[in-house]
């Protein structure tokens, strides 16, 4: 059984992981990730809290998944920041720092990775236009020069790309894909500030015109195709489903209780009928999303054949069922969860954005039938 504290949470843990996940409840409000804060940054424009985000590295919790920890241990952090509504690249940074500890050179695993960890720099990584996954694939062209590379093109929707030291992109390459991590603050490259849904973080535009970039720049080998961001993208796809989860468990846990706390005729509206099967039903799809986010992550760190397809089944359920849940929370809190006072509104935000973000659940649905069909090819035939 899980304990007391877990369970007044409202999650489940698995008993052989909650050794590691002590430290990490409930840090977010220890310290002082508030909403109020996260309503004045969203306020403010979105400005990421550089000192509250080195906090947070300091902490270790930038260590890269698969690496030093396993995915399951980050996950159980994304599932806190997401109730926390956290703002920052928190998944971005993890992939950077297993991108570099995996394929980085000797200077990004020894330099620029260790920083990232600490969170003494920030980066982020350009995920919306990779080549093979969802979008139309990256628009940056590689060509090599004298000096290294000279890149040219745009990537849409790069998560606080103004507010971080490096950021992590794709590029054609020829006849393949290439890895490059670049400082925000290289010539020829602009930042153009994009309207969100979500005005608790910020999105960016990056155009490339003629960046010129050093050899050292390149993450992994030159032009190996989309094999080299696979583990990645399943990375990046299990924190994203975990931080998901969180943002419902924490519109359920405050519409659960104003079901007890409000009153009509007499009586707490969750007696009734209508508020009562509603937040069953709500509190179904939560936990099966929570058991889904548990099942990708095993399965990426046990490496299991179908993980590809464990991870985008958890990634179709959570985006559909957490728009889901926040509508039946916004039923149960009724007029109120229409006020600009009430944050219920910030956490629709952030879940309906991250639907889309890593691939909508109508592309991974797609994808599922896609593995399906090349798992059920004979051996020699699959492309």
């Amino acid at each position: 059984m899980a304990d007391d504290a877990s369970r007044a949470a409202g999650r489940w843990i698995e008993p052989d992981r909650r050794p590691i996940t002590d430290p990490v409840l409930g840090f977010f409000d220890e310290s002082g990730w508030s909403l109020t804060e996260v309503r004045a940054l969203a306020e403010a424009g979105a400005v990421l809290d550089r000192p509250r985000w080195s906090e947070l590295g300091a902490s270790g919790h930038f260590l890269p998944a698969g690496g030093e920890q396993s995915l399951a241990r980050s996950a159980v952090v994304a599932e806190e920041f997401g109730r926390a509504l956290g703002q920052g690249p928190f998944v971005e940074s993890v992939v950077v720092q297993l991108a570099l500890s995996q394929l980085g050179s000797e200077s990004h695993r020894t330099k620029v990775g260790p920083d990232i960890v600490a969170g003494r720099q920030l980066a982020t990584w350009a995920a919306s236009s990779i080549p093979g996954y969802w979008g139309s694939g990256s628009d940056v062209q590689a060509e090599s020069s004298p000096a290294g590379f000279v890149l040219n093109g745009s990537l849409p929707m790069v998560l606080d790309a103004g507010a971080v030291d490096w950021i992590l992109m794709s590029a054609r390459d020829g006849a393949g894909v290439s890895q490059f991590l670049i400082p925000t603050g290289q010539p020829g490259l602009r930042l153009d500030r994009l309207d969100s849904l979500d005005i608790t973080r910020a999105f960016y535009t990056v155009t490339l015109t003629n960046v010129e970039v050093p050899v050292t720049s390149l993450v992994g080998a030159r032009a190996v195709g989309t094999d080299g961001v696979a583990r990645q993208v399943r990375t990046a796809l299990v924190l994203a489903t975990a931080m998901t989860t969180g943002s419902m468990g924490h519109i359920f846990d405050v519409a659960l209780q104003y079901a007890k706390d409000r009153t009509a005729f007499g009586r707490p509206i969750g007696s009734f009928q209508a508020i009562k099967h509603l937040l069953v039903d709500a509190s179904l799809k939560l936990e099966t999303s929570r058991a889904m986010c548990d099942a990708a992550a095993q399965a990426v760190d046990e490496e299991t054949p179908d993980a590809d397809e464990i991870v985008s089944m958890a990634k179709a359920y959570v985006a559909d069922a957490g728009v889901d849940v926040a509508h039946a929370v916004w039923q149960s809190l009724g007029g109120i969860s229409y006020m600009w006072e009430n944050d219920f509104h910030l956490f629709l935000r952030r879940i309906t954005t991250d639907a889309a973000l890593f691939g909508t659940a109508q592309w991974h649905n797609e994808r599922i039938c896609e593995l399906h069909s090349l798992a059920a090819q004979p051996t020699g035939e699959q492309s």
